[in-house]
């Protein structure tokens, strides 16, 4: 925004014939300007949404 950088994640998953995208960014760390990260566990709990 306005020229300045930011982290955003993005994971892809299959599940069967569905597929799906969901992202993640933390505005907190946007601000900072810090680097984060997306603990697997959010990742996997999003993934078994899908089952």
């Amino acid at each position: 925004m306005d020229g300045d950088k930011a982290s955003l994640h993005a994971e892809m998953v299959r599940h069967g014939n569905t597929l799906a995208t969901y992202f993640t960014m933390n505005i907190g760390a946007m601000t900072a300007g810090k680097i984060y990260r997306v603990p697997p566990a959010v990742i996997k709990a999003q993934s078994a949404k899908l089952n």
